[in-house]
């Protein structure tokens, strides 16, 4: 199995300026906080922005060796894309096919003539390592260097500078990653260290290659700096409240940067070493980098991060219960002026209630950890959770209001679905979720609280439901006629029926005709239809396909053209059949849509998040 009110066209502007700046809204230094100056160098490094577009919050950024590039993958989109970042062009280098589709991050070679990924296969979802050259003789084709046939998914995360090894993690299902060398041409995985607690990301290999530096939370969700060397030895380089985040090393090696919050504001600092250890206090290189998230180094030492910019908000409307006309403007729910999660929302089975995500740091990655914001519908009134997980992907509320099922990653790394108690914030697993399977996506708790259902979407079925009394799991529906195995597509989207006999959900097929399909299905046995399918210029909004209160008409948003700036438009579709009817509201970024149990209130996220790449010039440190 898988408080701060700004209109939203200032934010872009606000936090631009933030980035040179140091006046970003919802961050402030600390009164207490010791004063550095902006730096403890001679000078400051310079820092100017190199690109700005519309690209996913997970997207794994990585620089080219020589800095020309930037290779991305963008949010559920199935390609690896490189941003020229001197031409201003960007072009995808590799696409989703009929055989699979790549996952996550790739690595650039330290010529830069080809690229390492990792690929996943539709037929037996085993992950593969290949390279794909660029340029010379052999440009635009792929050779598989290792294949993790049976074994658990495998990431690539840094090529190292002599050319001979990439570097990849390997999950156990234990729980536990491995971190691996991977000879370029040939000679299998060598295990380096094996990681009991937490999830390593930002990795960085020394220019002479014998060190590798990544981040990874050690006590609670706060994340530290190791270095390891080649032969897996090594330790902490940075260890402090709040994260370190590697950034990349220097020219020579002498020094790896981070950032960190230490000197009171977020900023970049380094660390001078010798054989892997720290030889000396940590120096400021320059503060107040707001909301920095970081994104490597190239050789020469120029670091890249990036600032996000837009908005990430929910909003409420009121609708009319059986034609979903909208009858009121939309309202923000929450605080305007600190971002939300676009997806991560419910409603209490009553509608008195409803729950979102708060991130509770800036510029921790994809694993950075959430507050949970109950707020009452009616007097406004709010309670905020931290609950001890690394991460909440998704969440719902029982029946009695009193505890929320999340699905969502532990403080040791291990994914699961997890109850929350609304008292007090205390968690507990009720499933870990194993690392041969895909994430659970679109749960929903039954109307009785017993059972909670969730779209997988792998090669075993479709739909699948947890028991929260036996913690048992069962495929209530097969793989999709739409997108069986062999086949590149994902399903997105999951509802259920308010009678909860029915099932609503969303194919997108990457790699054949192109099109997003609206199907609907009894959530036990029976057959699939597909009531609406767009134009292979249009796509779905993928965060929800809700049923009108009474269980006629399903909601969906259509964007109109590929456009990332295209409005998205939502409709009301009879599951009878029709032409979907505008019910009146059309925005850009509706990432997801929930309607209130009486059907009188739509919630939907939005997410109009840019992210602006910036560099940070070599820094210039005293001779030793």
């Amino acid at each position: 199995m898988a408080s701060l009110s700004v209109p939203p066209t200032i934010i872009p502007l606000m936090l631009a300026m933030a980035a040179l700046s140091g006046c970003s809204p919802g961050n402030r230094p600390s009164a207490s906080a010791p004063s550095l100056g902006l730096t403890q160098l001679a000078a400051a490094p310079a820092v100017k922005r190199v690109w700005f577009d519309r690209v996913g919050p997970d997207d794994a950024w990585r620089p080219s060796p020589d800095g020309r590039i930037m290779s991305a993958f963008p949010d559920l989109e199935g390609e690896v894309v490189w941003y020229d970042l001197a031409g201003k062009t960007k072009r995808v280098v590799l696409a989703a096919d009929s055989t699979g589709y790549p996952d996550e991050a790739s690595a650039i070679s330290p010529d830069g003539r080809s690229f390492a990924y990792t690929w996943l296969t539709n037929v037996s979802r085993h992950s593969e390592i290949r390279v794909k050259h660029v340029a010379g003789p052999d440009s635009g084709k792929a050779t598989t260097i290792l294949s993790a046939a049976g074994t658990l998914p495998v990431t690539v995360v840094a090529w190292t500078p002599d050319g001979r090894d990439l570097i990849a993690t390997m999950m156990k299902d234990s729980g536990s990653v491995a971190i691996v060398a991977i000879g370029v041409a040939g000679g299998g995985a060598r295990t380096l260290k094996v990681l009991e607690t937490g999830l390593p990301e930002r990795f960085s290999v020394s220019p002479d290659s014998r060190w590798i530096a990544y981040d990874i939370p050690v006590s609670g969700s706060e994340r530290d700096v190791y270095v390891i060397g080649r032969d897996g030895a090594g330790g902490v380089v940075a260890r402090h409240a709040g994260d370190d985040l590697v950034m990349g090393w220097s020219a020579n090696g002498a020094r790896l940067l981070f950032s960190s919050e230490r000197g009171g504001t977020p900023g970049v600092w380094s660390a001078r070493l010798a054989n892997g250890e720290e030889t000396e206090e940590p120096t400021l290189v320059r503060a107040d980098v707001w909301s920095m998230q970081p994104r490597g180094a190239a050789a020469d030492g120029t670091l890249f991060y990036s600032v996000a910019v837009g908005e990430s908000a929910l909003y409420s409307l009121a609708v009319d219960p059986v034609t979903a006309q909208v009858k009121s403007n939309s309202v923000p729910v929450g605080d305007r002026g600190r971002p939300l999660e676009a997806t991560g929302f419910a409603w209490s089975a009553d509608g008195s209630q409803v729950t979102y995500l708060m991130p509770r740091t800036a510029g921790a990655g994809r694993l950075a950890p959430s507050d949970v914001i109950v707020r009452a519908v009616g007097s406004g009134n709010i309670r905020r959770l931290s609950p001890r997980l690394a991460m909440i992907a998704e969440l719902a509320m029982l029946p009695d209001g009193r505890e929320l099922i999340v699905t969502g990653v532990d403080e040791r790394g291990q994914r699961g679905i997890f109850r929350v108690d609304l008292s007090g914030g205390a968690v507990s697993m009720l499933f870990a979720i194993p690392y041969r399977t895909q994430w659970p996506r679109n749960p929903s708790l039954s109307r009785d609280g017993t059972r909670y259902r969730f779209l997988t979407a792998g090669p075993d079925g479709l739909i699948s439901e947890l028991s929260l009394a036996d913690r048992t799991v069962t495929v209530l529906r097969p793989p999709s006629k739409w997108c069986r195995t062999g086949d590149a597509c994902l399903a997105l989207g999951l509802a259920i029926s308010p009678d909860e006999s029915m099932a609503a959900y969303i194919i997108r097929d990457f790699a054949h005709e192109g099109h997003d399909r609206v199907i609907i299905a009894p959530l036990a046995a029976g057959a699939e239809r597909e009531v609406y399918r767009t134009p292979a210029s249009d796509r779905l909004s993928g965060g929800g396909v809700p049923w009108t209160a009474d269980g006629r008409s399903l909601l969906f948003g259509i964007r109109h053209g590929s456009s990332p700036d295209a409005l998205t438009e939502i409709v009301r579709l009879p599951v009878a059949g029709g032409v979907p009817q505008p019910i009146g509201l059309k925005r850009a970024g509706v990432r997801g849509l929930q309607m209130s149990p009486n059907g009188r209130t739509l919630m939907y996220g939005i997410d109009t998040i840019r992210r602006e790449l910036w560099t940070m010039d070599p820094a210039v440190f005293p001779a030793p």
